[in-house]
């Protein structure tokens, strides 16, 4: 399925859920996707390709029971909000960055 970046939340769901859909391959068709897309849009301050993949994998190893109710969404966060020392745009990153408070808005 080459347009799965088309797809709905829940028809996403719906296909993960149903095992039609890995994670890995829902990953690999938005990277694509983005690689497409990225020369033109310029979206991403960061993206770790290499880490998107090894979250999915993980994803799709989960036992069925340990599945939440959104499993196999992706989402992207706005580089305005610390995730895990990532690079953020916040305004003030230069400041917060040596501060451990900040590390992570989870």
């Amino acid at each position: 399925m080459s347009r799965l970046h088309t797809l709905s939340a829940s028809e996403t769901i719906a296909l993960v859920r149903s095992g039609s859909l890995t994670c890995v391959e829902l990953v690999d068709a938005h990277l694509a996707r983005i690689d497409e897309r990225e020369a033109q849009v310029q979206a991403w301050v960061w993206l770790d390709p290499s880490a998107v993949r090894a979250e999915a994998k993980k994803m799709d190893q989960l036992p069925e029971e340990q599945r939440g109710p959104l499993h196999g969404m992706l989402i992207g966060v706005k580089d305005i909000v610390n995730v895990g020392r990532r690079l953020s745009s916040v305004a003030c990153w230069l400041i917060l960055r040596a501060d451990a408070r900040y590390a992570d808005s989870a």
